[in-house]
């Protein structure tokens, strides 16, 4: 009877989503229907905040070129600075949205579209952090 009423607890937790760290997948995604719709929405929510954040990239790259409070080698030094930090971030977003996801939600269906909804949020903050750093300076 015991394991009965574990198995009723453990179904009402994973249903409430009470265990999961990642939020589940937002508007307007979430009315997509399946975890295939809900993954393709996603997908295509992702690569339109990457293209946002190249694009962001970018310019704070040319703003880095057009500060005249440094000498040519130290804006070749500060981008460079900035490139070597873009790449860890991004191996971090990529880890960090990886295989813990993938424990979050058991390795289950719903690890999909997690996957997505971290890789998009934490693109979008990025986007938002170089944009505050060096575009709206």
């Amino acid at each position: 009877m015991k394991s009965y009423a574990a198995i009723l607890f453990l179904g009402t937790i994973l249903a409430s989503g009470a265990v999961h760290a990642q939020p589940s997948p937002s508007d307007p995604c979430q009315a997509s229907g399946g975890t295939y719709a809900q993954s393709e929405c996603l997908d295509k929510l992702l690569k339109t905040a990457d293209s946002a954040l190249n694009a962001t990239y970018r310019k704070a790259q040319t703003s880095i070129d057009k500060n005249d409070l440094m000498d040519a080698d130290q804006r070749r030094s500060w981008k460079q600075a900035l490139q070597k930090a873009q790449r860890a971030w991004v191996a971090f977003r990529d880890a960090d949205c990886g295989e813990p996801v993938g424990y979050e939600w058991f390795q289950g269906t719903g690890m999909g579209p997690a996957t997505l909804v971290c890789h998009l949020e934490k693109t979008k903050i990025r986007n938002q952090e170089l944009t505050d750093r060096y575009v709206n300076r």
